[in-house]
């Protein structure tokens, strides 16, 4: 998928996993948080929106990982979260829960895929897919239609104005 549909998959899976009272600024992080933390299993490479913020990083975690194995994997989301809730201050290391949303949303994503993801990475090489969206394609159109859609019912439930 490309990056701005990982972006509102990473939003809308915040938003879907908040309780039903909830603030508008704890609802405005959730979102925020897990829309970025949608693109950091795309580090590892240099072609994506976040690797190519992080060119350095990017082409270490290509060369070390190859693009699509260990970042994309459930070991990748687990070292992630624990990596985020160590280093955050422990006021901030609430936010780690979204950071673990926005990356699962990503793998879930992928999964739709052709490609598919190595989900238990070491342990198998099997990708798990089920190969109904190409990238870029009307199905991703499609799929991103319906997200938006989805945040948009959301906004007024979420989000008092």
């Amino acid at each position: 998928m490309l990056w701005h549909t990982h972006v509102a998959i990473g939003a809308a899976a915040a938003i879907a996993s908040l309780p039903a009272q909830v603030s508008t600024k704890e609802a405005i992080i959730a979102a925020s948080v897990s829309a970025a933390a949608a693109l950091i299993p795309d580090i590892d490479t240099p072609h994506s929106k976040i690797g190519s913020k992080h060119p350095f990083t990017s082409r270490v975690a290509n060369f070390i990982l190859g693009h699509r194995g260990a970042m994309h994997s459930l070991l990748g989301c687990l070292a992630v979260f624990y990596l985020s809730n160590t280093i955050l201050p422990i006021s901030l290391q609430h936010l780690s829960k979204y950071i673990a949303i926005g990356y699962l949303s990503h793998l879930i994503a992928d999964m739709l895929n052709p490609a598919g993801v190595p989900l238990i990475w070491p342990l198998s090489g099997k990708r798990y897919k089920i190969p109904l969206v190409k990238t870029g394609g009307i199905s991703e159109k499609i799929v991103l239609f319906f997200v938006a859609l989805f945040i948009i019912t959301k906004i007024e439930h979420v989000f008092i104005f």
